[in-house]
Formats: structure tokens, sequence, C-alpha cells
């Protein structure tokens, strides 16, 4: 199944153009397909509407996807702050605490 045509190829002899027909009408068909210049072969071909909104709707899904990895990552990054804070506050808060308790232990 391949759904880019050469640019020439008529519109009636897409595999979707019936129901892009329904969609729009016949005077509103270059809307739905999209063109593309093809560098490496130098020549342009159309995609039909079903391939174009499948990367559309991949695009959508990747962006959501990244932006709720960097939700995560921005939570991960903000608990590691916390915790190094924590950490800090009760290493100097230990060492008063370790000098009453080893002066009353005499420990030398």
């Amino acid at each position: 199944m391949d759904f880019s045509y050469y640019e020439d190829t008529p519109y009636k002899n897409t595999q979707y153009y019936y129901e892009a027909l329904e969609l729009v009408g016949e005077n509103q068909l270059d809307m739905l397909y999209m063109r593309i210049f093809n560098t490496h072969l130098k020549n342009g071909f159309i995609q039909t509407p079903l391939i174009c909104g499948i990367g559309i709707r991949f695009l959508k899904w990747s962006l959501r996807s990244l932006e709720k990895l960097i939700i995560v990552l921005r939570a991960v990054f903000f608990l590691a702050r916390i915790y190094i804070l924590l950490h800090s506050i009760a290493f100097w808060m230990s060492l008063p605490w370790y000098r009453w308790l080893s002066s009353k232990l005499d420990v030398n």
C-alpha cells in the first residue's frame, strides 16, 4: 500500500479520492492533498489526506509524550534538590549533637 503519488497523478486515481470528495467537494481537493518535492529524486509527489493526518497525529502524540517526560524530569530534579537540601540540613544539625555525645562518652 502506497500513499504517495507522482505529482501529475489525477486525484481521481488516488486511494481516498471519493472520501475526500465527500468531505470537502471537488473545488477544495487541493487543500487536502499535501504536495511534497523530493530533492533526492528531483520529483514532486502528492500525499493522501490519510497519511497527512497520521503524520500530524503522530507529531501531536510525540509532543504530548515529550511534555509529560519534561514534567516528570522536572519533578525528579525538584525532589533531588529537596533531598540534597534536607540531607545538608541533617548533616549540619547532627554535628553539635555528635560533639555533645562524644564529650559525654569520652571518645578520643
